[in-house]
């Protein structure tokens, strides 16, 4: 489960939405909690940034395990 909000920024028990665990992984790896708290609050705003698609792009394409290491960005927000 991926809180939308980080449950350190005051989530906790705000919404939340399922995620594999490999992209719940590179998704804390692409970002910082602050930035998912003030700008990617939402399954709509998380799908809209390019990053984020651009992986789920890569992702799809990626045929047997689902389980890949999470490479943390080097400009991580």
């Amino acid at each position: 489960m991926h809180h939308l909000v980080p449950r350190a920024k005051g989530g906790r028990l705000g919404p939340t939405t399922k995620l594999c665990t490999t992209c719940h992984r590179q998704l804390h790896a692409m970002f910082s909690e602050t930035t998912l708290a003030q700008e990617l609050y939402s399954i709509n705003l998380l799908r809209a940034n390019p990053l984020v698609s651009s992986y789920l792009k890569w992702v799809r394409k990626q045929k047997g395990s689902a389980s890949f290491p999470a490479r943390r960005a080097n400009d991580r927000r």
